[in-house]
């Protein structure tokens, strides 16, 4: 079955791409990171991960946010335990394949937008051209099956970094923390996914 609807799914994406005048095409779904090695026999001439981390616990209140009942659990601590799991799932990946993976933060991408992307295409062996910044929004370039908040807002911001401090409750971070978080990562205050504001609770 692989082999049939995976390739049908990855020849319409080189079809767009040709017709979009596009060189490579990607296929942005946080499920495909539990599909790896799938991927893996569907492009056997290999492919590039890029895994982009965010602060786990803004991520769980976008995911409390945006619902998505079909595809994630309605359970607080099932959340936790399925961010875990892609977590983990990546960061295997990653370093059995570390020389076509790469890691960008969220954190870095919203803020400091310019700088991040210049890294990743020289990564690439692309050169960036920093229209993209500009582009990405315009109306000609239509819609597709996305975040449906990415409507709200025609520019890059980092508006939602710390969202968790007024959307999640005291007990839903102590769940996400209880659940991440190793015994010796919460005594020593850090993660290897994100070390940084995951226990500055206020």
């Amino acid at each position: 079955m692989l082999s049939i609807f995976g390739q049908a799914f990855v020849k319409s994406h080189e079809i767009a791409a040709s017709k979009a005048n596009k060189v490579r095409w990607a296929d942005k779904n946080p499920e495909n990171v539990l599909y790896l090695r799938q991927w893996d026999q569907l492009l056997p001439d290999g492919f590039i991960f890029l895994r982009i981390l965010r602060d786990p616990l803004d991520t769980l209140a976008s995911l409390k946010e945006i619902g998505f009942h079909k595809t994630v659990p309605a359970d607080f601590a099932d959340k936790v335990r399925l961010l875990k799991n892609f977590l983990d799932v990546g960061e295997a990946y990653v370093v059995e394949n570390s020389e076509r993976s790469v890691t960008l933060h969220y954190e870095s991408i919203v803020q400091s937008p310019l700088t991040t992307l210049e890294y990743l295409f020289s990564w690439l062996g692309e050169t960036f051209k920093p229209e993209v910044l500009e582009r990405f929004s315009l109306l000609e370039r239509g819609e597709g099956i996305e975040d449906p908040k990415v409507k709200m807002s025609q520019n890059i911001h980092a508006h939602s970094i710390g969202r968790w401090r007024r959307d999640l409750t005291k007990r839903e971070i102590y769940i996400a923390r209880s659940i991440l978080y190793e015994k010796n990562e919460i005594s020593s205050k850090r993660n290897k996914y994100f070390p940084l504001s995951f226990f500055s609770i206020k």
